[in-house]
């Protein structure tokens, strides 16, 4: 079974976090396609999960305000990118611990 096995979420299902993504990628050794393309984007990436889409944490590029988050959400995108598993999951915890001063 590959991770595109897995049901996708669409309009009517709730959506699927990072941390869903992440345990069905461990499970597979691989993210899906979906996740890939959701990596890439910051309102559906980790960060954009984490902090939502606000003013406050978009400038107007539609990039994250803070550096910090900025790297770390490039750095997830990357690491989904490459089917990097633990390093995904290592970088989704730091997105989770970060405490952002906006």
């Amino acid at each position: 079974m590959t991770n595109e096995d897995y049901p996708t979420q669409t309009e009517d299902a709730p959506a699927v976090t990072w941390e869903e993504r992440l345990a069905l990628a461990a499970e597979c050794g691989e993210f899906s396609t979906e996740d890939h393309l959701k990596a890439g984007k910051w309102p559906s990436c980790a960060v954009g999960e984490r902090f939502g889409i606000t003013r406050e944490v978009l400038q107007t590029d539609g990039s994250p305000r803070h550096h910090r988050i900025s790297e770390l959400g490039i750095r997830f995108m990357d690491a989904v990118k490459c089917n990097n598993v633990k390093g995904a999951a290592r970088i989704y915890l730091a997105i989770r611990r970060f405490k952002a001063e906006w």
